[in-house]
């Protein structure tokens, strides 16, 4: 069986629909596949995602600005859709969020044959 490039680009497309929104956290818990989401989500860090598309990628932009949440030390991070359902979820050293900084997380998905 050879998975055809256009049935991986029709999985590549839903979750570009899919995803709407990102969204950042303050606990350093490492990842597991069982999770649901963030283990403690900052409400107001909650922003559309810019997308962008390519043959089997997709990549997500998130950006929060110096007014927003300031005040935390962001430890982890997720890709979710307007239904709060979390694509995944990735956690990395903390970075403070300070009212001079301006914090943007890019994702690329890729999405492989085979």
């Amino acid at each position: 069986m050879v998975q055809l490039t256009q049935g991986i680009n029709r999985i590549r497309d839903l979750h570009y629909a899919d995803a709407t929104d990102g969204i950042a956290g303050t606990d350093g818990t490492a990842a597991t596949a069982s999770q649901t989401g963030l283990i403690t989500p900052i409400a107001a860090s909650e922003q559309n995602l810019v997308k962008t598309q390519g043959s089997k990628t997709n990549q997500f932009r998130w950006k929060i600005d110096s007014a927003t949440a300031t005040g935390n030390t962001f430890r982890e991070f997720e890709v979710r859709n307007g239904s709060d359902l979390a694509f995944d979820r990735s956690v990395f050293p903390g970075v403070a969020h300070g009212t001079n900084d301006e914090l943007v997380i890019i994702k690329t998905y890729f999405y492989k044959q085979g």
